[in-house]
Order: structure tokens, then sequence, then C-alpha cells
């Protein structure tokens, strides 16, 4: 009985040090913490299956949550998504203003994450952690640290930022990253 307890921890341990955290380059300044290996591909599995399923559980889209200013600035022209009330966020990025939205309703969200769902029909797709570059972009625009999982979700040419909160899964952030996001970054100064 001893020798079944040694080695079932044994192997629980093993399969804990295997289980390893895919690491990314992050820059100096930025304040990034991990999340569990489990905690992120459970993450991804769902991000996954609300993009391509056609019937989605809209179990991401939480009763409020932030469109950063690339993606507003995108979104706010398209019907409906144009007439949500309330909301209006204004992101000071250095001596620059930029627009956003504060998502306050269940069904605001579900017409946004519709309209992203929409984005990712019949265009190559892909699931993976930020870049550096990403990084630096996303820090630029919020004012707390970033704990994942925070997904970038490719559809095509767009890349989108998903940010999650680790413990319910619903999104707390959706961006979209700028298509140079250099020209930005040099921009704000």
């Amino acid at each position: 009985m001893k020798h079944m307890l040694c080695l079932t921890l044994l192997l629980t341990a093993v399969y804990g040090i295997a289980q390893e955290k895919e690491t990314i380059s992050i820059p100096q300044y930025v304040n990034y913490k991990y999340c569990k290996p489990k905690v992120y591909e459970a993450a991804k599995e769902l991000v996954l299956n609300e993009l391509v399923k056609n019937d989605p559980k809209y179990t991401l889209v939480a009763e409020s949550f932030i469109i950063g200013p690339i993606l507003w600035e995108r979104l706010d022209s398209l019907e409906p998504i144009h007439e949500i009330e309330g909301g209006k966020v204004t992101f000071h990025v250095d001596k620059k203003k930029y627009n956003g939205k504060y998502i306050q309703s269940d069904a605001d969200g579900k017409l946004i994450w519709d309209q992203i769902r929409s984005e990712f029909n019949n265009v190559p797709m892909r699931l993976r952690k930020p870049t550096y570059s990403e990084l630096e972009y996303y820090w630029a625009v919020i004012s707390f640290d970033i704990v994942e999982p925070l997904i970038i979700a490719e559809a095509g040419t767009r890349k989108y930022i998903l940010d999650l909160n680790p413990k319910t899964y619903c999104l707390e952030w959706l961006d979209q990253v700028p298509t140079s996001i250099n020209a930005f970054l040099k921009g704000l100064n």
C-alpha cells in the first residue's frame, strides 16, 4: 500500500513537471503573470468552441467587458453595434486619446461576439500567446497588470486580443491588434 502511494505521488510530481508552461518574450516593463498550463489550454478550447461552433453558448461573454480602441474604431461604424448605448470609454495613451467601449449587457456582448465570430468564417484561424510587440501595444493602452489567459486569435489578416478572467473564463478585454504596432507606438511620441 505504501509503495502504491509513493508511486502515485511520484507520477503526479513527474506529470506536473512535464506539463511546463509555454513561456514568451515579455518586455521588461510589462507586468505579466502566467497561469497554469491547464488553465490556458482550457481557455483556448473554450475560445475555439465559441468561435467556430454553429450554436455558441456565449460563455465567454460576461455581463461587462471592455472593447479596446483599435477594435472599437472599426466596430463603431457597423449597424447595429453603433446603436449600443452608454459605456463610452476614452483611453489616454501618452498625449493621445482613443475611444473604446464598455459593454454592459449580455445582449450587447452577444451582438459584439456574433460580429467577431462572423469574421472567423472561412478564414485561416490560429489561437496563440501574444508576441513581444503585441504585448507592447496592449501594455500601452491598459492600466492593469496582465494575467493569463491572454489569447491572440488570428482570423486571416486580423489579430484579436482576448483577455479572459482566469477563474470565470469570461472576457474582460477584447481588442484588435493594430496592423502596424510600430507605427501605433511611434505615433504616441
